[in-house]
Order: C-alpha cells, then structure tokens, then sequence
C-alpha cells in the first residue's frame, strides 16, 4: 500500500493573481501529514534567489496567508528544507513498509504541484 501525504504550500505568489509567474515565486511554508501516522512535517522556508539573497514577499501575497519577510528572515532555504523533507518521508515509508507515495493537496494540479517544479 503506498504511503498517502497530505500537503500544503504557501509561496511569495498568490494563485489566481493576474501578475503571478511560476517560476520566480518560492515556497515560504510547507506542511505535510501522513494519513497513515498522522505525522507532521511543518516549516517555513526563507525565499532566496540563487545567490542566497532573500527575497521579498509581495504586501499582495502577505494578504493571502499572512506570512512576512520578518517571518521567514532567520528560517532554512529550500535546499536545506528539501532535505528534511525527504528524511521525513523516508521515515514514514520505513514506518509504514511503504514503497510508493501519492502525494495529495488541495489545489495540487492548479497550483502547488507546479510551484514544486
């Protein structure tokens, strides 16, 4: 049976904005929880470009889940975040005896699963 996480993203871009480009918004939090356990896995994720330099989150952004720069200036990049995130679901698959995962989110096709690319 394969593992079943349950996840959610908010990013430095709101969906349905007509200004919003996929590719230059980042993930500033992520939660995730096993159906099986009932494990979590929460963070929130300091936005960076690719030189490190933190990146701003639109005042437009910050109205839709409440999360400012302030917020995210002393938390983990999205490297370090992916690698916490990976040990998570390989403890949960070890857990379960799980070797296949489906991930599941609300607004996965329209939104998060694109942001994840």
């Amino acid at each position: 049976m394969p593992l079943i996480l349950i996840y959610d993203t908010e990013t430095t871009g709101c969906p349905g904005l007509k200004d919003l480009t996929y590719k230059k918004h980042r993930i500033i939090q992520l939660a995730i929880r096993c159906k099986q356990t009932d494990q979590t896995f929460q963070t929130l994720v300091r936005p960076t470009d690719k030189f490190g330099k933190q990146l701003h989150i639109p005042e437009s952004s910050t109205q839709c889940h409440g999360i400012t720069d302030q917020d995210v200036a002393e938390e983990k990049e999205w490297d370090e975040v992916f690698r916490l995130m990976f040990r998570f679901v390989q403890s949960q698959c070890s857990v379960t005896g799980s070797e296949s995962v489906v991930w599941i989110a609300h607004n996965n096709h329209g939104f998060d699963e694109i942001i994840f690319r």
